[in-house]
């Protein structure tokens, strides 16, 4: 079993104007999936194989392939995410990155530092 550590990917973000997006609580989040096993909710059937066209009513239900087995591929960064509730809400950013690399940009004039404890408010 891994560890909480071990579940997670951390990535740097270099490019300063998707930082100040981020920072200012406009980016979001897009996940990509792999749908490894999805039913109709007709005939309960494997989606694929069955007869049934999503958005069609049958009697007096409405077709959807119902999602029972799947893996994240990937995250993206976008400034518009599919749901708009999926946004960045903190980030967490050591001192000495802001110090070396932001402090000199006028962009981020306004960017507070913060312990590195603690998340920058968006």
């Amino acid at each position: 079993m891994k560890t909480e550590e071990e579940e997670f990917t951390h990535y740097k973000v270099t490019d300063p104007d998707l930082i100040n997006s981020i920072l200012k609580g406009r980016s979001g989040i897009s996940a990509g999936i792999k749908i490894k096993k999805a039913i109709c909710s007709i005939c309960g059937k494997n989606y694929l194989s069955c007869p049934h066209i999503t958005g069609n009513k049958y009697g007096n239900k409405t077709a959807v392939a119902i999602v029972k087995d799947f893996e994240f591929t990937e995250i993206s960064l976008v400034e518009t995410p599919t749901i708009p509730a999926c946004r960045v809400t903190e980030v967490l950013v050591p001192k000495s990155w802001f110090r070396e690399k932001l402090l000199e940009d006028p962009r981020f004039k306004r960017v507070k530092i913060e312990d590195e404890r603690k998340a920058s408010p968006l």
